[in-house]
């Protein structure tokens, strides 16, 4: 039997929930599996009923286990936890008006001064209080170390096994290179081994570049949120929204890794270079 506290949650729904830093764990108590293991079940579910932090839940997960702190690694590119260090490096190449023409940041208008840049992206990307916030770096070659854009882990819902992937923004440098499929194999790959079912993707409907490696991707388009997010200028955007869930990541996964794999010719020396012929 729940605790009064939890009398309104579904056995599904029964979990801790925790809102400080740290990684974001949960522990399902669906009658599956309380059947396979009862005194387990048990034991989480009189935990769920007493523990607290602050007046916070704390978060248990059977998976689901996103820790802010690891390090991806990929083929050809790795993704570190985000750091002053890091976004210092990243300023120069993705505070450029060319970045923030894709309607990244809000658009041209949210474009921030250089000299505010490092407060500005840890405030626009969800980081470890919300997610899971990255570095993307070459891996491997002469280039190895070289950070080359963004990437983030947010919105996520454990109740509903999903996450999105977004606030991602590459050098143009590296537009249509390996770089941006190899990313998302990462990010999809790390999400569906630690068992959410879904992953979302939202686009600026203006997007249409990233629309268009979206739906390259695999991801399923599903539709139009309209007048959604307001945009820096003052507008409001139409958000298009594209999904991949658990049945469908096999498939995605492997054209994904085949397409990595191709684009192997595209990291030569001097680095992932811009091509067109590869996202």
């Amino acid at each position: 039997m729940p605790c009064d506290r939890c009398a309104g949650e579904s056995e599904f729904d029964l979990v801790l929930r925790r809102e400080c830093d740290g990684p974001i764990k949960a522990v399902k108590t669906e009658s599956a599996f309380r059947a396979a293991v009862p005194e387990l079940a048990s034991c989480l579910a009189a935990l769920a009923a007493s523990l607290s932090v602050g007046g916070a839940w704390i978060v248990f997960h059977e998976a689901m286990h996103l820790d802010p702190s690891q390090v991806l690694e990929g083929r050809h590119i790795s993704l570190h936890p985000a750091s002053a260090a890091g976004w210092a490096e990243l300023g120069d190449v993705l505070c450029v008006p060319e970045v923030f023409a894709s309607g990244w940041g809000g658009g041209p208008a949210g474009m921030p001064d250089r000299r505010h840049w490092d407060d500005w992206v840890e405030n626009y990307t969800p980081g470890p209080r919300n997610g899971c916030t990255y570095i993307v770096r070459v891996n491997g070659g002469p280039q190895h170390g070289r950070a080359v854009g963004t990437t983030s882990i947010g919105r996520v819902d454990l109740a509903r096994e999903s996450a999105e992937i977004g606030w991602t923004a590459y050098a143009p440098a590296v537009w249509g290179s390996v770089v941006n499929p190899a990313t998302k194999l990462v990010l999809l790959d790390h999400l569906f081994r630690v068992g959410f079912g879904r992953v979302e993707f939202s686009v600026d409907n203006r997007n249409e570049r990233s629309q268009a490696a979206l739906a390259k991707l695999g991801a399923a388009r599903e539709g139009v949120l309209r007048r959604h997010q307001l945009r820096a200028d003052g507008t409001w955007r139409d958000t298009v929204r594209f999904s991949v869930i658990e049945s469908e990541w096999p498939a995605v996964r492997d054209r994904l890794r085949a397409r990595v794999e191709a684009g192997v010719e595209l990291v030569g020396e001097a680095g992932p270079v811009d091509t067109t012929t590869a996202r």
